[in-house]
């Protein structure tokens, strides 16, 4: 965890809460990106893989 940085909630839904931070790389550069935190991951795969897929193809 030591290599995110600001870290701050983006956005929630029913099933998960996304996270904005800076993730610093291996050869210390940064790089923004968004973390997705999915509650109760077991119970609803398929709709969480619906959505990957609608944004991803």
């Amino acid at each position: 965890y030591d290599n995110f940085r600001n870290i701050v909630e983006v956005g929630k839904g029913g099933f998960s809460v996304v996270y904005k931070t800076s993730y610093k790389r291996q050869y210390g550069t940064n790089e923004d990106i968004a973390i997705k935190i999915i509650k109760d991951s077991h119970k609803d795969k398929q709709h969480f893989l619906n959505e990957v897929f609608y944004f991803y193809v």
